[in-house]
């Protein structure tokens, strides 16, 4: 059997997540790939420029008599394989399509040098449609939640009520929204904190997030950790929060989502399309720009410990469809 080259690349968000969680899943099945992981892409600009180039070099070498080649992340390395090595297969998993995609002629590109697309969601999915790929030429593989995600309640895990967010702090993210509704629930209830957990994404965005913090006048109640923390510590985090909260605009699955629920902690959640497959639960799920909307929920799992319990019930029914295991051994028949 031919070996398939599957490229990873060293990253602290959720694809780095992912990627990390299907290598190590594939060790438990039989399979024909061999693993590379390339370096991180860096934050300055030059810095930026360099490891691409370096990148580029390692995976132009690395895949010399590979037939086939999986990446697990959208990204412009496919033009140069199929530039240099025209004859291999080259399979691209997809998480989403950002929006700037389409000001540029980035999409025709990239898209055009894939053999075979993985998209982690129906939505995502959809995304390639849009842009001309065949729907033969795609794949849904949904991700899977980490087994070390499981309800882990402790009493006193800390003296104050919080409402919990995993994520950094770009504008798809919606932190200004977020941040604003924490406001108005926390005149209401000034005992509450909101935790917010994971890097900013960039320099720019951290710098705007604290702005917004200030402007608010929430600077005590908010409770920022942009350090690394590990899967058995955001366990406790997401187990004894009031709910988690996503205000996103734009997601290809959302994995925080899944794995909040899987601790037993109930959501507020963006009416998009990708939260709406995961949760299947419309009374959730809020237009991501609606306060008073969002606000209420928050109160409605302050006030009423019964129905809070009947939501994460309802939630936990519909994510057992997320593993691992079913991902690497449908990823196996994908590439095969």
């Amino acid at each position: 059997m031919k070996k398939i080259l599957f490229i990873t690349q060293k990253r602290d968000d959720a694809i780095g997540t992912t990627s990390l969680a299907i290598v190590n899943e594939l060790k438990n099945h039989k399979h024909n790939f061999d693993f590379l992981e390339i370096g991180e892409k860096g934050n300055a600009k030059i810095f930026q420029l360099y490891n691409y180039v370096k990148n580029t070099v390692i995976i132009l070498i690395k895949s010399i008599g590979y037939s086939k080649v999986y990446i697990a992340w959208e990204n412009p390395y496919v033009v140069f394989l199929k530039l240099f090595f025209p004859w291999k297969k080259i399979y691209m998993c997809v998480h989403h399509i950002e929006v700037y995609w389409d000001k540029f002629f980035i999409p025709n590109i990239i898209l055009g040098s894939v053999f075979h697309f993985i998209a982690i969601s129906n939505f995502t999915k959809q995304q390639l449609l849009d842009h001309g790929v065949k729907e033969s030429n795609i794949s849904i593989n949904y991700n899977g939640i980490n087994k070390l995600f499981y309800p882990e309640k402790i009493e006193n895990f800390t003296d104050y009520t919080y409402i919990l967010y995993v994520g950094t702090e770009v504008s798809r993210k919606n932190t200004d929204t977020l941040l604003e509704v924490f406001s108005l629930i926390h005149k209401k209830y000034p005992e509450l904190k909101l935790v917010k957990i994971g890097k900013s994404g960039d320099i720019e965005a951290e710098k705007k997030f604290n702005k917004k913090v200030k402007e608010l006048e929430i600077e005590k109640s908010v409770i920022i950790n942009r350090d690394f923390i590990s899967p058995n510590e955001l366990r406790k985090w997401y187990s004894n929060a009031l709910c988690y909260i996503s205000l996103s605009t734009l997601e290809g699955f959302g994995l925080t989502i899944p794995e909040a629920i899987a601790c037993g902690c109930p959501i507020i959640a963006s009416n998009i399309k990708p939260f709406e497959e995961i949760c299947q639960e419309s009374e959730v799920l809020f237009d991501p720009y609606n306060k008073e909307n969002i606000v209420k929920q928050i109160e409605k799992y302050i006030q009423n410990d019964e129905y809070r319990g009947n939501i994460i019930k309802k939630l936990q029914k519909n994510i057992t469809i997320f593993t691992w295991k079913y991902h690497a051994e449908n990823l196996i028949k994908i590439i095969k």
